[in-house]
């Protein structure tokens, strides 16, 4: 954990003083009305910092990758990566906004009996269009 506070106001790039961010970046209301959308009470984050340590994407095979030890992150949760300079701390290569995951801890499986249903009927579909043409 990077802090026993929440960061509950302004600037990520503030928040993480330890980092040298390109000017003010990550304002706390990009992220908090996706979270809120899941918890409405919810009013900031408690920030974790992970290490991958001196990796060379140009020549290493994989990824680095983490793991939660209790397997899930709570609902409501951001990630966000960036890439620092190991001397100097600079952020060189920082996601957008846009690109951070929400947790929202469900998930969107399309049940197998309707997606039968839809292909099926995309395929009489496909042979009724297909019988009409050669029909005429």
């Amino acid at each position: 954990m990077f802090s026993s506070t929440e960061w509950n106001s302004g600037f990520l790039s503030n928040y993480l003083s330890t980092f040298n961010f390109d000017g003010s970046s990550h304002p706390l209301s990009a992220y908090l009305p996706s979270t809120q959308s899941v918890d409405a009470g919810a009013n900031g984050y408690y920030v974790y910092l992970y290490d991958f340590g001196a990796f060379d994407y140009k020549t290493a095979s994989g990824d680095p990758t983490f793991s939660v030890s209790s397997g899930a992150v709570p609902e409501g949760s951001v990630f966000l990566s960036v890439l620092t300079d190991y001397n100097t701390k600079n952020v060189t290569v920082d996601t957008p906004n846009s690109a951070s995951i929400l947790e929202t801890g469900s998930t969107s499986a399309t049940p197998e009996p309707s997606s039968i249903l839809l292909l099926g009927s995309g395929v009489l579909g496909f042979a009724a269009v297909l019988r009409r043409r050669l029909k005429t």
